[in-house]
């Protein structure tokens, strides 16, 4: 062994004895390579698995949020403040039923159907016009495929009730039956959403100067035919309401749940051109927004405190009105009971409670408004309005089924049923009717609507074998 210095050391100190010794003999072992870790390693480590929690909960809150944002329908459609949000709505002149020269034949409310309760709900306007004796014609816009499936004669049960909703609405309602095919978008999800686009076919009916657009989710209070002679100028070609439940959030909007429109290929095609560009997120009321603001007068405003009030406004508190009173209007005072008597036209919405023909006893009682205490007690009167409204759309739509079917079959013991009965068991009818939640609730439920409506001084076996035979066809119309 010696004492060797490193190379790199200066002169005077190579053969320094303070130098350690250096075994030349022995050879340097190589430098170990350090292993790459596994897979399995990896997501065992303590970073990885830190961070697959925080991923997942990341992606879980995306899903949960909104998908048809604002800023996802800003980034498609694009549309300014349209002109007629900035000015009054029109003054709609009262009939007087001495009206002459108004070719009526020329005008038609119009709502559209693209599934079984839908239809029913058509059904129930049409008997309103019918009821409240409408000059104007009737259409309805329902697919193509009812009409291939009612030819074919596919899709079993529900297509013979639909058959028959048709034949209804044709035959004793007079509304002028128009097969179309149904507009759905790329990027639509809820069926409900999707379809809702079939009522821009309206603009293609073109055999009609004006169109009064229902959607079927509404109750119709009053006449409404003095909207067909309502003051529109030549280039307007669509009167609507503000949808002023947005103007808290600074959306200005045209409404589109009713709308008097003037049909035509131009507007149609603008339609189209909006439909095909729309994004995610996009509804019919984005599309008519984009499509009627370019033009300066293409678009006016119909008064929504008459023609478009929303059955959720009732269920507001009473110092959350500024959107329905207006700009200039916002301290004005509530009075559900006037609000309601100036209503013609009452649309059901009350997000995010359900629709309601799909609503349950629980959901009622839930969201249901609460009375307001006041001085002299409590004011209920909201509360009664709102709640009147949803027993009248279910009682009139029970009605109208079993209507439906005892026109459908012929037995003797209709011959014998006492109107009054009607009348009397209204209470029965609406708790009942709460329900029928599914398919098998609304068979017993139905059933026992049957017995009551056939009740009679004695129920003799082949009633009782009767009501039963009613109840399970209606039970078809839940399932």
């Amino acid at each position: 062994m010696s004492h060797r210095a490193p190379l790199d050391l200066p002169d005077f100190l190579q053969n320094s004895p303070y130098l350690p010794i250096i075994n030349f003999d022995i050879d340097e072992p190589p430098p170990s390579k350090v292993a790459k870790p596994s897979i399995a390693q990896i997501l065992r480590s303590r970073p990885v698995r830190t961070a697959i929690p925080i991923f997942i909960c990341g992606l879980f809150i995306l899903f949960l949020l909104p998908r048809g944002t604002r800023k996802a329908k800003e980034l498609n459609v694009q549309y300014k403040t349209p002109a007629c949000l900035k000015q009054a709505p029109v003054v709609v002149e009262p009939l007087t039923g001495e009206e002459t020269g108004i070719q009526w034949d020329k005008y038609a409310y119009i709502t559209y159907a693209t599934s079984k309760d839908h239809l029913c709900n058509a059904l129930m306007l049409f008997e309103s016009l019918q009821r409240l004796q409408s000059k104007a014609e009737r259409v309805l816009l329902y697919p193509q495929l009812w009409k291939d499936a009612w030819v074919e004669d596919v899709h079993g049960t529900d297509m013979e009730i639909i058959s028959k909703m048709l034949i209804q609405a044709r035959d004793k309602y007079k509304v002028k039956l128009e097969n179309v095919e149904i507009l759905q978008h790329r990027h639509a999800t809820a069926d409900e959403w999707a379809e809702s686009y079939t009522k821009l076919i309206a603009f293609n009916q073109t055999s009609y100067e004006k169109l009064l657009v229902l959607d079927s989710d509404s109750t119709i209070r009053h006449p409404m035919d003095e909207l067909f002679v309502a003051p529109m100028s030549n280039s307007t070609q669509i009167l609507a309401p503000r949808a002023y439940w947005l103007d808290a959030q600074g959306i200005p909007q045209l409404a589109s749940h009713i709308m008097l429109i003037k049909p035509s290929t131009s507007a149609f095609e603008r339609l189209q051109v909006e439909f095909k560009k729309a994004g995610l997120g996009t509804y019919d009321m984005d599309i008519i927004n984009s499509a009627f603001t370019e033009q300066k007068d293409s678009c006016g405003l119909l008064d929504h405190q008459i023609y478009a009030l929303l059955t959720g406004e009732f269920r507001r508190p009473i110092t959350k009105h500024s959107g329905f009173w207006g700009k200039g209007h916002e301290m004005d005072i509530w009075d559900p009971e006037s609000v309601f008597k100036k209503s013609k036209f009452v649309h059901f919405s009350d997000w995010p409670m359900r629709k309601p023909w799909k609503l349950n006893n629980l959901e009622w009682t839930v969201w249901a408004p609460k009375c307001v205490p006041v001085e002299e007690g409590d004011d209920c009167r909201a509360r009664d309005i709102w709640d009147g409204l949803y027993k009248d759309f279910r009682e009139r739509r029970i009605m109208l089924d079993i209507e439906r079917i005892r026109r459908s079959i012929s037995l003797n013991y209709w011959d014998t049923l006492n109107p009054e009965t009607f009348t009397t068991y209204q209470p029965v009818l609406h708790s009942i009717s709460l329900s029928t939640a599914s398919a098998t609730s609304a068979m017993i439920a139905t059933t026992t609507i049957a017995v009551i409506l056939t009740s009679t001084t004695s129920f003799a076996n082949p009633l009782a074998i009767s009501a039963t035979t009613i109840g399970l066809k209606i039970y078809k119309l839940y399932a």
